[in-house]
């Protein structure tokens, strides 16, 4: 199965418990003749899962029936020549889901209890989603995006355009002689009934707008960017309780494609995200907050963890004691990575996970704690 990774997407993988569980990170060529290496670099990583299940035990007619769905795959001439920079697939006892991704992964197959899912999270990580609302008098449209990609949502039960929330009133004259040329937008220079008029009846449509949209982004912490001419956002931002950023996008956004209302977005969001990351950062070293494998581990089990940094393209291998909640180091990679670990209660518990290149303070890895 080859699917689009999101939050959701993750919870499902991290949610299945059919072991063994294979995951194998690949990097991949995305164009010209070297897009024929692809299959190859997965047929290897198909080599290296079927002889890791052997060493766990796994009869061979076993094993390789468990990675048929990757063999499967690797017969698909078409599929390899068209990738991202990474490729990320996921193999249990209920089948395969493969991502492409925009990420060049580090090559690692790895066998264990549950999936690993370090490498991913860069992508989809929770300092790396936000919604825009595009909004206009005759077109509402919600995006979800990421550093790397926009898709739209589909909205449901949710008025497209003011006529269409409002289509049981009648024209209102002076809200009609104020429409400019901004799209058809109106503008509030009228004065009297005309004016109140307007206005209220754009917030019972944004009202109506904003319960599909709460309905569609669930997470009330996740940053909203609106779209849309300059007085209409303000309005949109007196109606809701959604996370809606300070900083929109101005203009008629019913001229602007997806691809482009992402990158005018994306600045705007990604000052706060380095921000937050930035301030959580400099937490580390003060109270209730560790930099101990061990403190960080159990924590991030018992839901803990508010924020955790974790080095990229490393591993720490052991065991965990849910149990006596100790933790115990292995040299080899026999066991568990116990930085993808952490990772996974910390994302299970809607926790921040940042993978970085240096960890703040003087630790392995770092974390701030709920308490």
């Amino acid at each position: 199965m080859i699917d689009h990774l999101t939050a959701e997407a993750l919870d499902a993988l991290i949610a299945r418990n059919d072991p063994p569980c294979v995951s194998i990170f690949e990097p991949m060529e995305k164009r010209g003749a070297e897009t024929q290496q692809n299959p190859l670099i997965a047929k290897g990583a198909l080599k290296s899962a079927t002889e890791r299940l052997l060493e766990k035990g796994m009869r061979r007619p076993d094993a390789e029936s468990h990675m048929a769905p990757l063999r499967q795959l690797i017969d698909d001439h078409g599929f390899w020549q068209q990738q991202e920079d990474g490729l990320a697939v996921f193999v249990d006892g209920t089948g395969m889901s493969a991502f492409r991704l925009p990420i060049p992964f580090e090559q690692l197959v790895v066998v264990g209890d549950h999936f690993h899912i370090k490498p991913v999270l860069p992508f989809l990580a929770t300092d790396g989603e936000f919604y825009v609302l595009a909004l206009s008098h005759n077109l509402v449209r919600l995006l979800r995006g990421s550093h790397w990609r926009v898709s739209e949502v589909e909205l449901e039960d949710v008025p497209t355009s003011l006529r269409d929330a409002l289509w049981y009133k009648e024209p209102d004259a002076a809200l009609q002689s104020h429409a400019t040329a901004a799209g058809g937008a109106l503008s509030f220079h009228g004065h009297g009934l005309g004016e109140e008029s307007s206005e209220a009846d754009l917030k019972e449509f944004f009202r109506r707008v904003d319960a599909g949209v709460k309905s569609a982004v669930g997470n009330d912490k996740t940053p909203v960017i609106l779209a849309g001419v300059d007085y209409l956002q303000p309005l949109y931002r007196q109606i809701t309780d959604l996370n809606v950023l300070e900083e929109g996008v101005e203009g008629n956004p019913d001229r602007l494609s997806a691809a482009e209302l992402h990158s005018r977005a994306w600045p705007i969001v990604d000052k706060l995200f380095t921000g937050r990351r930035e301030a959580a950062g400099e937490q580390i070293g003060a109270a209730n907050t560790s930099s101990s494998l061990d403190d960080v581990v159990m924590g991030a089990a018992q839901g803990r963890v508010e924020t955790l940094f974790i080095p990229r393209g490393k591993q720490r291998w052991g065991r965990f004691d849910r149990e006596t909640l100790e933790v115990h180091l292995d040299g080899g990679a026999g066991e568990t990575d116990l930085y993808d670990l952490a990772a996974i209660e910390t994302w299970r518990h809607r926790g921040d996970v940042y993978v970085v290149d240096d960890v703040p303070g003087d630790g392995e890895l770092a974390a701030v704690m709920r308490y």
